[in-house]
Order: structure tokens, then C-alpha cells, then sequence
């Protein structure tokens, strides 16, 4: 599995690629959207992992939806330190997809990317956003 991070804090990067690596998930990460939007062109990643306030000239939004055009079936987890209703009205087109509250419980999340993107990911509809702490 290949996992792109897509995170504008440096630390907060290394640590989740060194949490996916761990796993076994080869991992990169990059720090703005014009630099994500070319992995997703260049590696088409099986797994996003996005804060969802990056600098560049686009949004994750943005690169979770050309995301998604290349590979249907690519999982989204977007992790934020907005309020969980105000995400979730964001990524709504995008479900299905996982939302997580800063700080990010990494037990939690590596649980979820094992399990849930696994092909046990919400349907569409109202439940598909999963929020977590």
C-alpha cells in the first residue's frame, strides 16, 4: 500500500510517515498542493492523508478529488483542528472517508487505515464520514 501525507507542519509529517511505515505502508509526504497534486499524477497512491488547511495554490480538497479521479477506490482520511461539523460539511462530496481532530490518536488512525481501508469503508450517505478524536 502507498500512502501520500499530505501535511504543511514538518513534524507532524515525519510522524505520521514513520507511524505508516511501521505498518508497512510506504509513505511520502509533501508539504503543499502543487507538490501533491504531482504524486497523485505521478504515483496515484492507494491512501491519501491530508490536513485539511495545506498551503499552496489549491486545496486537499482539491487533490483528494484528482485523487479520486485517477483511482476510484483511493482512501481519504483528512485530519484538521477546525471544529468536526465544519470538515465534515467540506468533505461530504468525498465520502466515502475518514475525518480526525488534532491531535491525531495514532493508535486510532493506524487502526482505521489497517481496518477501515481495507474495503470495510462506510457507503455513501450521511454515515460514510467517519469523525474521530
Amino acid at each position: 500500500m502507498k500512502a501520500l501525507i499530505l501535511e504543511d507542519d514538518a513534524c507532524s509529517a515525519l510522524a505520521l510517515c514513520s507511524l505508516l511505515e511501521q505498518a508497512g505502508v510506504q509513505s511520502f509526504s509533501v508539504a503543499d498542493t502543487g507538490a501533491a497534486m504531482e504524486e497523485v499524477r505521478r504515483a496515484a497512491p492507494d491512501l491519501l492523508l491530508a490536513d485539511i488547511n495545506v498551503l499552496g495554490a489549491g486545496s486537499s480538497l482539491d487533490v483528494a478529488r484528482e485523487l479520486r479521479s485517477i483511482r476510484p477506490d483511493a482512501k481519504l482520511f483528512f485530519v484538521s483542528g477546525y471544529p468536526k461539523e465544519e470538515v465534515e460539511e467540506q468533505v461530504a462530496s468525498l465520502q466515502p472517508c475518514f475525518v480526525y481532530s488534532k491531535p491525531v490518536n495514532f493508535e486510532t488512525l493506524l487502526e482505521e487505515i489497517e481496518t477501515g481501508s481495507g474495503g470495510d469503508m462506510p457507503a455513501s450517505g450521511p454515515a460514510a464520514v467517519t469523525s474521530m478524536r
